[in-house]
């Protein structure tokens, strides 16, 4: 297991694995991760840690020794810097503002670098060739940024009716996307999914094939939000939101900071999302039954052959002119901003 510490994973128990395979491959601790539960691992000599800590959305590459600091520049994800641990100077590599799906891919970024080093290269130099080979980690755009950004801010919307209508513990607790639920929001007898986009269409990207899939004996809904950027401060920002709720709410305050980190959002990463939005469109909800545009594993399995073979599905479903259903929880508080 680690701590989090001034910027720094601190080891405590790692593991040691041998020199062909200095770091164990992601399968034999994800169970941990998945928990939320740091992890950090030694090389058999001891210059290289490497570490992931999935609540605060943070990787590490640490090489023993003063170095030439791997090249960050244009990456707002990835810093680098000289640190005393310990007593010893180690040059660091930090992946930053992780979420959830993406941790995987950072432990196998991490990793190449790691092993690089333990096979002799700097760090500075086995970060750049690394990039080479799975920069896609890195390199997310302003465009992917500011998706996840609309997408918390639809999710918080949708929570703060869900807290007016329900109360705020029964709301929270029902906001289960955040630990791997099968949809953002269940509750009894009805789950929801919540889409935000800034097109000037209503169209939402469907990433699955079962996450429009209903649970038995539950409704679904489609909650879906059109945003637009606004000039004015008195608009919707994301850490605002959450400021609101924490203040509406004091008591589920330490439960919602919870889940937001689970998805990669620390208090940090709320107050530096300074894009100020406002609502394009008032939003609505759609019933998923089977006149609702959308594919699941069983249509796939009815329609195609050797449906096995077909591992993912990502689709782009258009709203525009279909009539939604009278909404049961986003009109339950007036949520603003609306152009």
């Amino acid at each position: 297991m680690a701590r989090h510490q001034g910027g720094l994973i601190v080891e405590s128990g790692a593991i040691v694995a041998d020199e062909t395979h200095p770091f164990p491959p992601w399968e034999e601790f994800s169970s941990a991760i998945e928990r939320g539960y740091g992890q950090v691992f030694a090389s058999p000599d001891g210059n290289v840690r490497l570490g992931l800590h999935p609540v605060e959305g943070l990787g590490q590459v640490m090489q023993r020794g003063r170095h030439q600091l791997p090249g960050t520049h244009g990456r707002a994800n990835l810093a680098s810097q000289h640190i005393t641990h310990e007593g010893q100077t180690w040059t660091l590599l930090n992946v930053l503002n992780l979420v959830h799906n993406e941790l995987e891919d950072a432990y196998g970024l991490l990793d190449l670098v790691g092993r690089s080093i333990v096979q002799g290269t700097s760090i500075a130099a086995a970060t750049a060739e690394s990039l080479q080979v799975m920069g896609h980690l890195l390199e997310r755009d302003r465009t992917s940024s500011v998706e996840s950004e609309i997408g918390l801010l639809a999710e918080l919307l949708f929570l703060q009716a869900a807290m007016a209508l329900h109360g705020p513990e029964q709301a929270l607790a029902g906001w289960i996307g955040p630990v791997g639920g099968n949809h953002d929001f269940e509750y009894s007898s009805r789950s929801f999914e919540v889409k935000a986009t800034r097109s000037a269409k209503r169209q939402h990207r469907v990433s699955s094939d079962h996450q429009l899939e209903t649970v038995p004996g539950s409704e679904l809904r489609l909650a879906s939000f059109q945003f637009v950027l606004s000039g004015s401060d008195e608009d919707l920002q994301v850490g605002l939101v959450v400021q609101r709720l924490a203040t509406l709410y004091p008591q589920v305050a330490d439960p919602l900071n919870t889940k937001l980190a689970r998805i990669g959002w620390s208090n940090e990463r709320l107050m530096t999302s300074t894009n100020t939005w406002k609502l394009a469109s008032e939003p609505r909800e759609f019933i998923v039954d089977s006149s609702f545009p959308h594919l699941t594993r069983d249509h796939i399995t009815e329609a195609c052959p050797a449906p096995d073979r077909i591992k993912d599905i990502t689709y782009t479903i258009s709203l525009e002119g279909l009539p939604a259903n009278a909404p049961v929880v986003i009109d339950a508080i007036a949520i603003g901003g609306i152009a």
